[in-house]
């Protein structure tokens, strides 16, 4: 099955979803949120929690959907994440919006 979730595409959510086929469960219990992960720790976008602009500007930037991310630096201001090999500065808020599933 396919989801739709917003803007981001999921797989097998079966489980969790109701008639309509929205997703109804607890993102952050499937990910972890980018401003979690610590530095050298990988992770792949499952799906943008934000409103329309700031969605538009992650997709822009090159958070999309099964985009492989490196963290950097992550300690006190802006997270800084490997993205298709560009780094990128992220502030603290708009980082929290970007839900990963995290890569052993």
């Amino acid at each position: 099955m396919k989801l739709k979730l917003g803007t981001a595409n999921f797989n097998d959510l079966n489980d969790k979803t109701n008639r309509s086929g929205e997703y109804t469960g607890d993102l952050t219990r499937m990910s972890e949120n980018l401003t979690n992960l610590q530095p050298g720790e990988r992770g792949r976008v499952s799906a943008i929690d934000a409103g329309k602009y700031a969605t538009k500007r992650l997709y822009e930037i090159g958070f999309n959907t099964s985009a492989h991310v490196t963290v950097i630096k992550n300690d006190i201001g802006p997270v800084i994440v490997s993205i298709n090999g560009n780094k990128v500065a992220l502030g603290r808020g708009l980082a929290s919006k970007v839900v990963l599933s995290k890569e052993c």
